[in-house]
C-alpha cells in the first residue's frame, strides 16, 4: 500500500495540507470575483454615474441659457446691465460646466463626444453673443428670426451632442453592470464547483488517511488478542514503512520470542521427564537389590 510508505507525521501534514490548499483555492477564487464586482461597482460609482450627472448639468445649463436668450429678446430693458449680465452669467455657467466634465473622461469615444459638446457650446455662445450685438440695432421680429434661423439650429446641435454624451455614459454603465453580472455568475459557478470538489477530495483524503491507520491497527489488535488468548499460531502482518510498521515488527518479534521461549520450556520439560524416569528406574533397581540382600541375610541366619 503506497500510502503506508509515508510516515504518519508527513502523511497527516500532506492530508491536511491538501485540505488547506482546497480552502485557499476556494477563498482565492471568491476574493478574485469579489474584487471584480468591486471594480465594476467602483467604476459605476466613480465614473459613469458622475459623468451622467455632469452631462445632465451641461444639458440644464444649455436649456437655461437658451431660455434666457429668448427672455433677453422679449425684454424691453434687454440692454440694461442686469439683463446682459444675467445672460453672460448663464453663458459662463454653460462653458464652465462643459469644461468641468473633462476630468471625468475615461475613454477615447467619450473624449471625442465631450470635445464635440464643448465645440457646440462655444459655437452656441458665440451665436448668442451675436444676438446681443444685433439687439442694439435690430427689431424684436428680426431678433426672433435670428433665433429661429441661427441660434436654434446650433442649440439643437448642442442638445444632440449632449444626448450622445449621456448615451455613451449610459452604455458604459450598462456594460459595467453586465460585467458585474458576468463576474457574479462565473464566480458563483466556479465557487460552487470548487466547493463540491473540495468536499469530494476532502472525503477521499480523510478516508485514505483513516484507513491507512485504522486497518493496520485493527489487524494488529486482532493478532495481539489471539496471542493474549494463547493462540500462538497467528501471524503478524508486516507492511509499509511507517511508525505502525515498526509496531508490527516489534509485535512479530515478540511473538517469535514467545514461541522460542515456550519451545525451550517444552524441550526442558522433556529432558526433565526423561531424567525423572531414569532416576525412578535406578531407585527401583536399588530397592530390589536391597530386598535380595535382606532375604539372603535372613536365609543365612536361619541356616546357622
Amino acid at each position: 500500500m503506497p500510502i503506508r510508505n509515508i510516515g504518519l507525521n508527513l502523511r497527516a501534514l500532506l492530508s491536511f495540507g491538501i485540505i488547506c490548499l482546497l480552502l485557499a483555492g476556494v477563498g482565492t477564487n471568491a476574493v478574485f470575483k469579489m474584487n471584480g464586482l468591486h471594480q465594476s461597482a467602483d467604476q459605476l460609482q466613480t465614473d459613469w454615474l458622475p459623468s451622467v450627472r455632469q452631462a445632465g448639468r451641461i444639458e440644464t445649463a444649455g436649456l437655461l441659457y437658451r431660455l434666457d436668450a429668448r427672455r433677453f429678446v422679449m425684454d424691453d430693458q434687454r440692454q440694461s446691465p442686469e439683463s446682459v449680465n444675467k445672460l453672460n452669467g448663464l453663458k459662463n455657467a454653460l462653458l464652465q460646466t462643459a469644461d468641468t466634465y473633462g476630468s471625468l473622461v475615461s475613454s477615447p469615444q467619450e473624449e471625442q463626444v465631450w470635445k464635440q459638446v464643448k465645440a457646440d457650446a462655444l459655437a452656441y455662445s458665440e451665436k448668442i453673443d451675436q444676438l446681443v450685438e444685433l439687439s442694439k440695432s435690430k427689431s424684436d421680429s428680426e431678433l426672433f428670426v435670428f433665433i429661429r434661423d441661427i441660434t436654434s439650429p446650433q442649440a439643437k446641435a448642442l442638445q444632440s451632442s449632449i444626448e450622445q454624451l449621456i448615451e455613451v455614459n449610459v452604455k458604459g454603465a450598462e456594460q459595467s453592470g453586465a460585467i458585474a453580472d458576468k463576474n457574479y455568475e462565473s464566480g458563483l459557478t466556479v465557487t460552487l464547483t470548487l466547493i463540491v470538489l473540495a468536499v469530494i477530495i476532502t472525503l477521499i483524503v480523510a478516508t485514505l488517511f483513516t484507513r491507512s491507520i485504522a486497518r493496520p491497527v485493527q489487524a494488529l489488535l486482532d493478532s495481539t488478542r489471539k496471542i493474549a488468548e494463547g493462540d500462538l499460531r497467528t501471524t503478524v502482518e508486516v507492511n509499509g514503512a511507517d511508525e505502525l510498521t515498526e509496531l508490527q515488527k516489534a509485535t512479530a518479534t515478540m511473538l517469535s520470542s514467545l514461541k522460542g521461549t515456550i519451545q525451550h520450556i517444552s524441550d526442558a520439560s522433556g529432558l526433565l521427564a526423561s531424567a525423572a524416569e531414569e532416576m525412578s528406574s535406578i531407585t527401583q533397581d536399588s530397592a530390589q537389590g536391597i530386598q535380595r540382600q535382606t532375604m539372603e541375610t535372613e536365609q543365612a541366619a536361619t541356616a546357622a
